[in-house]
């Protein structure tokens, strides 16, 4: 005696849902399909706070929903699908379903005060969907037969039986408003650089060096980056009376921002301030012709612009360079031009990194 009043009671839900469902046009598309799916989909609560207006031509579907849980009217235009297709029903009211939950999801992008009232409005949704789903759970269904004068609505089909089984029950999750969840902000490894190439130094007179360094740089914001560099650049430098060995180690900060991004080509300006330690040791081809060794501290300041290409973890990048000399050593040939490292200098290098 139990069955039939219970599929009696489910008639004036049903009915509701199919009268705040409207379809234009929409011919052979089964209507009570579509609401009861989409009850399935938000349940009997959310369905009766909104009305769903589903318009068919030729060239579009055009989705208008009436939201009574945040006040809005939303609308979507997709297109058209075979509704002679059994699945038809189902896909329209999913893409009246996605389209209510955006509309929720939008929530968190509105002021405060309206957010604290939407989101009160959505927690008492749930709220009374819970104790539907409670109410329904501790409901004792009996079989029985019906009486022969009853109206009693047909079972569900199969397939949408199955549906019912095979979906799984998820406890609704109150909304919180987006303040409470932000991810803390923290300093990440950016890479690790070996670059190698050359630098012509325009003192008295240009000579050329050979360049070797290693880098190491970390992320502060989105497009700036602060590391160290350590270095090593040596030259031979000729004259006619012998051979200068010039060699300098040197150790600096880098300075890093990025002028463009643009998927997989990235474009970086670098700056670099360093120290270091040079030495000039003068190598006389004739015993006559005294040779001495000069050490004295190096102070730079250079500037690099850096085009990189990324291949998943690796970069690479060739970096052009302009810079001055504030201090250095002086190495005097006599009679000759003198190699200085005091004076700007411009250099060319192969740039790999893993980040």
């Amino acid at each position: 005696m139990w069955l039939a009043p219970v599929a009696i009671l489910c008639i004036p839900e049903i009915t509701r849902a199919q009268e705040r469902l409207q379809l234009v046009g929409c011919v052979p598309l089964n209507r009570a399909q579509v609401a009861a799916d989409l009850e399935l989909e938000l349940g009997v609560v959310a369905t009766s706070h909104v009305v769903v207006r589903v318009s068919c031509t030729p060239d579009a579907l055009l989705l208008e929903v009436d939201d009574g849980v945040t006040g809005k009217r939303i609308s979507r235009g997709v297109a058209p699908i075979d509704f002679v297709d059994p699945g038809a029903p189902r896909v329209v009211a999913l893409l009246v379903s996605e389209l209510v939950l955006a509309s929720w999801a939008e929530l968190l992008l509105v002021s405060e005060e309206a957010r604290r009232e939407a989101i009160a409005r959505v927690n008492a949704y749930l709220a009374a969907r819970e104790r539907a789903s409670a109410e329904q759970r501790a409901a004792p269904i009996e079989p029985a037969q019906s009486p022969p004068d009853a109206r009693v609505r047909t079972a569900p089909t199969d397939a949408n039986a199955r549906r019912r089984a095979t979906r799984p029950a998820e406890p609704p999750q109150a909304v919180q408003s987006a303040d409470s969840a932000q991810p803390s902000r923290a300093t990440t490894l950016d890479a690790f650089e070996i670059d190698a190439g050359a630098r012509l130094r325009d003192g008295r007179t240009p000579f050329g060096a050979g360049l070797f360094g290693l880098s190491a740089r970390v992320s502060l914001r989105p497009r700036w980056s602060i590391g160290l560099r350590a270095s090593v650049e040596i030259a031979d430098v000729p004259r006619a009376a012998g051979d200068v060995a010039y060699s300098l180690f040197c150790g600096g900060v880098v300075v890093g921002f990025e002028l463009l991004r643009q998927r997989r080509f990235t474009l970086e300006l670098r700056a670099e301030p360093r120290v270091g330690w040079a030495r000039l040791d003068g190598r006389p081809l004739r015993s006559t012709t005294e040779g001495r060794a000069l050490d004295a501290p190096v102070v730079e300041l250079e500037v690099t612009l850096a085009p990189s290409m990324r291949f998943g973890h690796v970069h690479l990048a060739l970096g052009v360079s302009v810079g001055a000399t504030l201090l250095g050593p002086i190495g005097i040939v006599s009679g000759e031009p003198s190699v200085a490292l005091p004076g700007f200098a411009a250099g060319l290098s192969l740039i790999i990194g893993l980040r």
